[in-house]
């Protein structure tokens, strides 16, 4: 089961934006996988348009049902080295 985090953004320009995720388990540990980037969970390069202002991200997670246990997660949504986002999700 995987979760595929939406973002609404104001005042990016047209063009290549590169886009980094932590997520947090309920204990606070960073989830890395294989292919995750120093520090990160994943990091996604996207083509953003100025005539639209809401992106869907990659997913996170895998097949198997019981990969999400019970517990609040976080996820941060980063661009340059800075937090444009985070945001708490409860898991029952």
């Amino acid at each position: 089961m995987y979760f595929t985090p939406r973002i609404k953004y104001v005042g990016f320009l047209s063009g290549e934006k590169t886009l980094k995720v932590k997520w947090y388990t309920p204990e606070g540990s960073l989830s890395t996988g294989n292919s995750s980037p120093n520090g990160f969970s994943q990091s996604e390069t996207y083509n953003i348009m100025t005539n639209s202002n809401t992106l869907t991200l990659r997913g996170w997670g895998n097949k198997n049902k019981g990969h999400w246990k019970k517990g609040t997660y976080r996820i941060e949504i980063w661009y340059n080295e800075i937090c444009l986002k985070t945001k708490t999700f409860t898991v029952y």
